[in-house]
């Protein structure tokens, strides 16, 4: 038996998220329908990062298990040649049987393109910072026991146009929290959201108010750490 991890992109505005589902496309089906007819085995491939429909990523990693030790140059351009455009594997390296994709990682990286007030945003970036019960910046039914996040940056730049980027590290993210926290912070910029509400609500970990969830598909998944 031997393991692979696999670094890859992918366009997710047409796929319904990672993870498989029946009857949808997703990354992950995609890719263990190439590689099992490309091995001939039932493979079941474990991503580090289940990203939700409609968000892309350039830095996922995945890791797979196959019986026989496959060339590894030779499966990463038959891999390409057997899915669609819209995933591209850019690389494959062998790695330990202990090594996991998801449980190995130390943190990760997403990026957030949308328009606003660069220096509105930059007022509140900082407040993600640090040790938080993030339970209300989460998707209320799949909150974790422990909602505890590290989060090391928390940072907006500009691109230009009224364009703006925003940057955000951490040991671990809850179920659209990137998602929940730009939508907050767009919400401060245009007033309707106080720094007091959103440190409350970081210190209850209790949502009591309501704000628009950023949309999926200007999310991407930049890096994984390990």
């Amino acid at each position: 038996m031997a393991r692979f991890a696999l670094l890859l992109s992918y366009n997710g505005a047409f796929f319904s998220g990672w993870q498989v589902q029946p009857g949808r496309a997703t990354v992950q089906g995609e890719l263990e329908t190439a590689i099992g007819k490309i091995t001939g085995e039932n493979v079941r491939i474990t991503g580090a990062s289940r990203t939700d429909a409609g968000v892309s990523a350039i830095g996922q990693v995945a890791h797979l298990d196959i019986k026989h030790n496959f060339n590894k140059y030779k499966m990463l351009r038959s891999i390409n040649s057997l899915t669609s455009s819209d995933i591209v594997v850019k690389s494959i390296v062998n790695v330990e049987d202990t090594f996991h994709a998801r449980y190995a990682a130390l943190g990760k990286r997403y990026r957030y393109t949308t328009e606003g007030d660069v220096l509105k945003l930059r007022e509140i970036a900082d407040l993600f910072t640090g040790e938080h019960n993030f339970a209300a910046f989460a998707v209320t039914r799949s909150v974790p026991d422990n909602p505890v996040c590290t989060i090391w940056r928390s940072e907006w730049h500009r691109a230009g146009n009224g364009v703006v980027i925003y940057i955000i590290e951490g040991d671990r993210f809850l179920h659209k929290m990137v998602r929940m926290i730009v939508g907050a912070q767009l919400s401060y910029g245009r007033g309707r959201l106080t720094r007091d509400a959103l440190e409350r609500m970081l210190r209850s970990g209790e949502r009591d108010l309501r704000w628009r969830v950023a949309p999926a598909e200007r999310l991407l998944l930049e890096r994984i750490f390990y």
